[in-house]
């Protein structure tokens, strides 16, 4: 979810003005935290026991936001603004507030682009490829394509890509194109974004007739670094057997990376992204929609204990070491905190870089 402190999007327009919203937090630090604060006082040091109660309140306050925005139908939070008050020696205050909006892309592209859309998706992946955007210039000579991507995390985002794109007409005719690279010229700052257009090589794409695309994705370069990674060696392609005209319905209400409807067994529920996700969560791992039908864990009624393991989580160095400590309690209620918690060690290690961040915030959250 997009949160900022300004009050517009580059990118996106504001279709929705849903309510302003705001969370309050109150944490006590206990006596010896205040004790210990009073002694930095004295000696000119920082307390780092109440930046850690300020920044755990600061997560929990956000967290309460987003949750808010979904609860009112909305994906974005506009005009953040967090403040800090002392109650008292021993109570901490952090109040959020901000705006919930519903946004939409602005797409100012003209008239001659034909959105196609993509119903194929590897889960595996920090991304889905929404559309292929196919133009053809005015001499009927020229043909173009680009990708529109949705990134599920900032760590997604893509700076160039090569995959084979599969056409399919309404004639069920098909018809290839291999090895097609695409770049993204400038840092993306948001999650919904398309490629720069390439030439088509194929004069006998009519464009007039396709239907849909699918799309195997083979080498990626992400903006965090300029390693290959070969995406043929991680996890696997599928395909949606949605109608277009359900394709439709669903993105229009759920999203441009929408590739499948949802669905759920005994065990596993299927989110609109494609990813399967246990039953013990209720907002899925890799796009964090979140299903309602799903029934929560029983969460933590010790609050001493909750602050206990908040305090620990927060002094973990990475997430990795925060989804091993969390697991080795061992405690049934927090079954749904250790799920969330692999899928970010996960990406931690694909992408060498900490997601500590995310983890702390997954901790409040579900705790």
């Amino acid at each position: 979810m997009i949160i900022t402190t300004g009050y517009s999007i580059d990118g996106y327009k504001i279709t929705s003005y849903l309510n302003v919203i705001s969370a309050e937090v109150v944490l006590g630090t206990g006596i010896f935290s205040s004790i210990g604060s009073q002694l930095s006082d004295l000696t000119g040091t920082r307390s780092g026991m109440y930046e850690r109660k300020l920044e755990n309140a600061k997560y929990a306050a956000i967290s309460e936001l987003k949750s808010q925005t979904v609860n009112l139908g909305g994906n974005a939070i506009i005009g953040i603004d967090i403040d800090y008050t002392t109650f008292t020696a021993d109570i901490l205050g952090v109040v959020a507030n901000g705006t919930a909006v519903y946004i939409e892309p602005d797409n100012s592209i003209d008239n001659n682009v034909t959105y196609v859309p993509v119903l194929s998706y590897n889960t595996e992946l920090p991304f889905n490829i929404c559309n292929v955007l196919l133009c053809i210039d005015d001499t009927f000579q020229n043909r173009s394509a680009a990708l529109e991507i949705k990134s599920f995390d900032e760590h997604g985002r893509i700076k160039a890509i090569v995959a084979d794109i599969t056409f399919e007409t309404v004639f069920k005719d098909i018809v290839e194109l291999k090895d097609q690279a695409f770049a993204v010229n400038k840092r993306e700052k948001e999650l919904l974004y398309s490629t720069d257009f390439i030439k088509i090589e194929n004069d006998q794409l009519r464009i007039d007739l396709i239907y849909r695309a699918f799309i195997n994705v083979k080498k990626i370069i992400y903006f965090i670094d300029d390693e290959i990674i070969d995406a043929t060696e991680i996890g696997k392609t599928e395909r949606s057997d949605i109608s277009i005209r359900e394709l439709e319905s669903l993105r229009n209400n759920f999203g441009h990376d929408v590739v499948r409807n949802i669905c759920a067994d005994e065990d596993t529920w299927v989110c609109y992204c494609g990813f399967k996700n246990s039953r013990r969560v209720s907002e899925c791992s890799r796009c964090h929609r979140k299903d309602s039908s799903i029934k929560k864990s029983t969460r933590l009624k010790d609050f001493a204990l909750k602050g206990q393991i908040i305090d620990m989580v927060i002094s973990k160095e990475t997430a990795t070491e925060i989804y091993e400590y969390v697991s080795e309690l061992n405690m049934p209620e927090l079954e749904d905190v250790v799920y969330e918690l692999k899928t970010l060690a996960r990406k931690e290690s694909l992408f060498n870089e900490s997601q500590k961040e995310d983890a702390v915030e997954t901790v409040v959250r579900m705790l």
